[in-house]
């Protein structure tokens, strides 16, 4: 009667297609709804990026960050360390690791992930390419992580440029990190939001205020 995708953007496909077909976006992620955290970024340090590299766009976001905008960033304050989280990392990754200046911790438990988002200033997913929602960013939201990504990573997300940075250019990208690096009230600002986003948009509640009049 009804089929249902994970974001507006392949409603917005389908509807390309055959505008009558009977289509509606769900969110594919979910999350017991929480009080708002109200972090004290004065106390984080440093810059964090999540993601499994057997996936060929996380592989090829670290090396568009060591490439292009780290050494931007590090020319200007050399003191952020980028950290970066993830399993199956490859050989590449491994080598600019060991050229200092960043931290490669490989897998992690759930408990040292929580820690690694509480603890960490600024989340990034500099991603060049992929498609649909991307589970990283929903769960540094989920996180009341201050997220900066780029417009592939915040593809599918609703008003999204209302509650993180989105750049496509490494150069702006570079800037957007030192901006905001020491932006205390920009930063509490952008985790009270996306926490915000994730008690309306990601929870049972929500996925079934969607659906339920689809069984009336």
């Amino acid at each position: 009667d009804i089929s249902y995708y994970p974001s507006y953007k392949e409603v917005e496909e389908i509807h390309k297609v055959d505008d009558t077909l009977k289509v509606k976006a769900i969110n594919a992620y979910m999350f017991d709804e929480k009080d708002i955290v109200y972090r004290d970024f004065s106390k984080t340090k440093d810059i964090l990026f999540v993601g499994g590299f057997s996936h060929d766009p996380n592989v090829d976001a670290v090396r568009w960050m060591h490439e292009s905008i780290m050494p931007r960033v590090k020319s200007r304050n050399p003191d952020i360390n980028f950290v970066i989280v993830g399993s199956n990392a490859t050989d590449e990754l491994v080598k600019i690791c060991n050229e200092g200046g960043y931290t490669l911790k490989g897998f992690v438990s759930d408990e040292e992930l929580i820690e690694l988002y509480k603890n960490t200033r600024i989340v990034v997913a500099p991603l060049r390419f992929g498609a649909g929602i991307k589970g990283k960013i929903i769960e540094a939201m989920a996180n009341g992580a201050a997220i900066i990504t780029t417009d592939c990573g915040a593809e599918g997300i609703i008003d999204a440029p209302y509650f993180m940075k989105i750049v496509d250019d490494a150069s702006d990208f570079a800037g957007q990190i030192l901006k905001l690096y020491d932006d205390m009230d920009a930063l509490k600002e952008l985790s009270i939001e996306t926490q915000k986003v994730i008690n309306r948009k990601f929870t049972e509640e929500a996925a079934w205020n969607i659906i339920k009049e689809d069984f009336e």
